[in-house]
């Protein structure tokens, strides 16, 4: 089916492509070119770390030689947990001021009870806001609620192949097309898509009109088409810019 990406709030083809920005512009995250440098941590799965970490590391090169400004810390993930992978999070945010992260094959997610609609979803808000305090009420696991400031210091990004999360192959083929993007070997279409999950059927008209000031041409998903082969195949668009609102159960 290709690759799964989970990604909060939308997808930059500028470093990596799976690492988000907010949902205005990547100006404010200093993945432009030209602007001061950014740092990004890639945390990948144990399993293909090996063969992972060199194409990550080619990247970082093909970005600097295009006058990406930017540092890709990469790490084993191990068999670190969600709390662990917050914590280290923390760490290189205060040390290094990572702009953003982008787990790499099968990472575990902290799982979030959202009361609005009684569903649980995987939530990788929970390693964005790295000061505020998530609440697991009853111990099952899963967060119950947000407190304090809960604004995001970072984004993430998840690069995760069909499967197990973990083909190499998959994955591998992926940083290639986006150094070729780099490079200018590969141009997308000039049009926008927007896909928007039928629980945020209440951006509708701010989305379609955020895109519409890029690009005329803007396909939009309707909310009652919103289904996961759905969304494959929005992802398999070549699409200059796209705009989605989605999240998952993990399954």
């Amino acid at each position: 089916m290709g690759l799964k990406w989970i990604v909060y709030p939308l997808l930059a083809a500028v470093i990596l492509a799976s690492f988000p920005v907010n949902v205005h512009s990547a100006e404010g995250y200093g993945l432009e070119r030209g602007e001061n440098g950014c740092t990004v941590i890639a945390l990948v799965n144990h399993t293909i770390y090996g063969e992972i970490e060199p194409a990550l590391k080619s990247l970082e090169d093909v970005m600097l030689k295009n006058s990406y400004d930017c540092r890709i810390i990469t790490k084993d993930a191990g068999r670190m947990d969600p709390e662990d992978i917050r914590g280290l999070l923390k760490g290189e945010y205060s040390a290094s001021g990572i702009s953003g992260a982008v787990l790499v094959g099968n990472i575990p997610l902290k799982k979030y009870h959202d009361n609005n609609t009684s569903e649980v979803i995987e939530f990788p808000y929970y390693y964005m806001d790295l000061n505020g305090e998530w609440i697991d009420g009853d111990g099952d696991g899963i967060i119950d609620t947000p407190s304090g400031d809960y604004l995001p210091e970072i984004y993430v990004g998840i690069l995760r192949s069909s499967g197990d999360g973990n083909n190499v192959t998959e994955i591998m083929g992926y940083i290639k097309r986006v150094e070729k993007y780099i490079q200018g070997d590969f141009t997308p279409a000039l049009e926008s898509g927007v896909f928007l999950d039928d629980d945020f059927s209440m951006l509708w008209d701010p989305a379609i009109f955020s895109v519409m000031d890029m690009y005329i041409d803007v396909d939009a998903v309707s909310i009652n088409r919103t289904t996961p082969l759905r969304f494959l195949q929005f992802l398999s668009e070549n699409y200059a810019y796209a705009y989605f609102v989605v999240h998952s159960d993990g399954k």
